[in-house]
């Protein structure tokens, strides 16, 4: 059994709660759930080393068994930030501290860490079962909105990802994709979505796995009618 003690850290406070999530229409999905999600910015810190009584595993583990799930139905994102395809394999670009980390093989960082959360919050007694999505977002950059092989491939990768992650009894597993704005308008800094690239990431994704997949993006129902 794996001792537990949180953690004081920084990332603490990249918590935000996300009161509409909805998914496009044409991808199976007619309706938003009924209640609100939280969601974390993964760092790189989640796959710091620890050890509880004996084994050793990443921090993310001992986050995930600490984690306050919201109710009546918890519904959890993980925020690996923006994908992009680097020295010939997909790497995530993580929001906070930039560091560029490997996606969906058995032993790549995301795999590894989305893993060990999703365990940790299985193996807390007090928890109830939740749906834990593992996310990533539409920011365009490197590529252009209208480069429809590389929209097409990361959600590919993604859905590779999925795939490979194992849900325990207390878990159902989900995927995420934060779109921040469906018409490519500007005003998060540096940051531009891209929806005809998330349109093309979904038809990627789907390709690769059956998974539901929750848009927990701010703003893109709002520019966009059939989210």
């Amino acid at each position: 059994m794996r001792r537990f003690t949180m953690r004081k850290s920084l990332f603490l406070l990249t918590i935000f709660v996300i009161g509409i999530i909805m998914l496009p229409k044409s991808h199976g999905v007619l309706a938003a759930p009924t209640s609100p999600g939280t969601a974390y910015y993964v760092d790189q810190h989640w796959g710091d080393s620890l050890t509880w009584n004996g084994p050793t595993g990443f921090y993310a583990y001992q986050f995930g068994y600490g984690v306050q799930p919201g109710s009546p139905v918890p519904i959890i994102f993980l925020d690996f930030g923006r994908q992009l395809y680097e020295d010939n394999i997909w790497k995530n670009s993580l929001v906070y501290g930039g560091a560029h980390v490997s996606t969906y093989c058995a032993s790549c960082w995301v795999h590894l860490v989305a893993q060990d959360f999703i365990q940790g919050y299985n193996d807390n007694p007090d928890h109830a079962v939740a749906s834990i999505a593992v996310g990533t977002n539409n920011g365009n950059y490197p590529w252009a909105c209208n480069d429809t092989l590389d929209w097409n491939n990361s959600g590919q990768a993604w859905g590779l990802l999925i795939t490979g992650l194992v849900a325990p009894s207390k878990v159902v597993l989900r995927s995420g994709n934060d779109i921040e704005s469906w018409n490519g308008t500007s005003g998060f800094g540096t940051w531009v979505a891209c929806g005809s690239g998330a349109e093309t990431w979904y038809d990627g994704y789907d390709s690769n796995t059956g998974t539901p997949n929750f848009n927990f993006g701010s703003n893109g129902n709002t520019e966009y009618n059939t989210l």
